[in-house]
């Protein structure tokens, strides 16, 4: 009877163990996100221009993501972020020139490998995406009234981040951390600029759908 019962006692724990660590077919983000974008040294030139200008390199946004899972490791991760917010506060200088802003979006469309290490508490990943990053500038109040410009480049995410189960179905992401390579030149506005070197940040909920 005592065999009986240890054994009986194993099995139960294997099971618990095995159902705690079942991977979901799907895993979808949603949250809220934060992107610091790289201003190419911009500020100095424009407060050399105009005293008291001065650019916000931190704007808000979204992010969310889809993740399909090839096995307990392995995923693949479609991801769409945006953010949007006010750039550059350029001063007032000697009249006629007024004090305008430049505002803007940008937008991230990415794909690429996740390799996930998942415990009955959390899930630990790291992914390397790919697709493009979209960036848009309207210059508001600006002296000379300019249509806004947008470019379309290439873009890379290389990050990861750490979600906690609150349920079987549910996590929390609690921090995801992305370094950001964007490419706009804006040649074809007679601009040369080289790569910029983002960051971004994302917190939020994930839902586990199915099961693999």
């Amino acid at each position: 009877m005592r065999k009986f019962i240890v054994v009986a006692v194993m099995l139960l724990g294997m099971a618990t163990i095995a159902a705690a660590q079942e991977t979901p077919a799907v895993e979808i983000f949603g949250g809220y996100s934060l992107f610091h974008f790289d201003d190419q040294d911009a500020e100095p030139f424009l407060v050399g221009l105009a005293p008291g200008s001065s650019v916000n390199k931190n704007v808000h946004g979204f992010e969310v993501s889809a993740q399909f899972n090839a096995n307990k490791w392995l995923g693949f991760v479609a991801d769409v972020s945006g953010h949007y917010g006010t750039f550059v506060n350029v001063a007032a200088t000697p009249a006629p020139t007024p004090a305008f802003n430049v505002s803007g979006n940008i937008y991230n469309f990415l794909f690429g490998p996740q390799l996930n290490y998942r415990t009955e508490k959390a899930t630990v990943f790291a992914h390397a995406l790919f697709g493009a990053n979209r960036l848009g500038i309207d210059a508001m109040g600006a002296p000379i009234n300019t249509a806004a410009l947008s470019d379309t480049g290439f873009g890379m995410a290389l990050g990861g981040g750490v979600d906690f189960n609150a349920t079987k179905k549910v996590a929390i992401r609690v921090g995801q951390f992305d370094y950001i390579l964007s490419n706009h030149t804006f040649s074809q506005y007679g601009l040369n600029l080289p790569h910029q070197n983002n960051f971004r940040f994302s917190a939020g909920l994930v839902l586990k759908l199915g099961q693999r």
